[in-house]
């Protein structure tokens, strides 16, 4: 189970609730996308949360963790979907 978010969706650190949003790795070669927790902010807006393995200099997010992004359903090719971060609002160090 990952760091501090509970099997019911929510985060135990701060009780809000959270998702599971993609988040786009660029320099991959291909399309490329990795699945973490975010936290409910609004309707279509989410803080994006590192996963426990998240290292920024194997992986290049297109957003990093603690952005403040806004979110869209996407079907990826292999026909799942899922909600991806697509805008950045504002990130932490903008708070």
């Amino acid at each position: 189970m990952p760091g501090h978010i509970g099997r019911s969706g929510w985060s135990r650190k701060c009780l809000t609730p959270s998702r599971e949003v993609f988040v786009r790795l660029l320099n991959e070669g291909t399309d490329a996308w990795r699945p973490t927790i975010a936290e409910y902010i609004g309707p279509s807006t989410v803080r994006l949360i590192a996963t426990p393995t998240y290292e920024s200099y194997d992986e290049e997010w297109e957003f990093v963790p603690g952005a403040i992004v806004e979110c869209a359903e996407r079907t990826f090719q292999d026909g799942a979907s899922g909600q991806v971060a697509v805008r950045q609002v504002h990130s932490d160090k903008d708070a």
